[in-house]
């Protein structure tokens, strides 16, 4: 059989040399995606969808399959890996996954923290001392709070500072005088048509009938 082959691989095609390419039954991981194949249009329409929902304010979308049909690998050597490849969404410069599978912990605040501390996920959240005993806790107790430690560590892998942390005085409004501000919250409230509504519906009619000065 090699020697029937040729010895270079076809331009622009994939040379594997990571054990077998075929899995059976095992589910084609990220790293699998050079030899996971059939399903593009499938993969297109998901992330075109997710993209969709996420400007929307949206960012979930479930996909439903039945038992075998695929889904984990789909997900994962399909969707997550070109989904993470560069120009696949317009202003994204890298991304963060992790990919936590309910049960392989019967404690799900402990296996969502292991997976937000995995390499591909946020490892930095364990900056400071930080286990995934302790975030665990944290997202169960004070989601607020784990959500603001997961917001700065997708920052730091950013290479942005969080908003949290910016000097006080970039953030503050300059201050008005309270005369100034009460009149234009008055102005805000009530529209500026109505007082001309009222002259011209109602004093006419009450003035109506005075003699006119000489």
């Amino acid at each position: 059989m090699k020697q029937l082959l040729p010895g270079d691989a076809p331009s622009g095609g994939y040379t594997w040399n990571t054990g077998s390419p075929f899995k059976g039954l095992k589910v084609f991981e990220p790293e699998d995606a050079p030899i996971y194949f059939g399903r593009t249009g499938a993969v297109s329409e998901i992330i075109g969808q997710a993209t969709l929902r996420a400007a929307a304010g949206i960012a979930f979308l479930p996909i439903f399959g039945m038992s075998g049909s695929g889904k984990s690998s789909l997900l994962r050597a399909g969707v997550i890996a070109t989904l993470t490849g560069p120009d696949v969404v317009s202003g994204v410069r890298d991304w963060r996954y992790c990919i936590l599978r309910l049960s392989d912990n019967p404690d799900i605040f402990l296996g969502l923290a292991e997976c937000l501390m995995s390499d591909t996920a946020l490892p930095s959240l364990a900056k400071g001392g930080l286990t995934p005993a302790r975030l665990s806790e944290t997202l169960r107790d004070a989601p607020d709070a784990a959500a603001a430690l997961i917001a700065s560590a997708l920052a730091d892998c950013a290479g942005l500072r969080p908003v949290h942390r910016r000097p006080r005085q970039f953030r503050r409004r300059p201050e008005r005088p309270a005369p100034v501000s009460d009149g234009l919250h008055g102005l805000e409230r009530q529209p500026l048509r109505a007082p001309r509504h009222r002259l011209q519906g109602e004093h006419p009619r009450r003035l109506h009938g005075v003699p006119r000065p000489d």
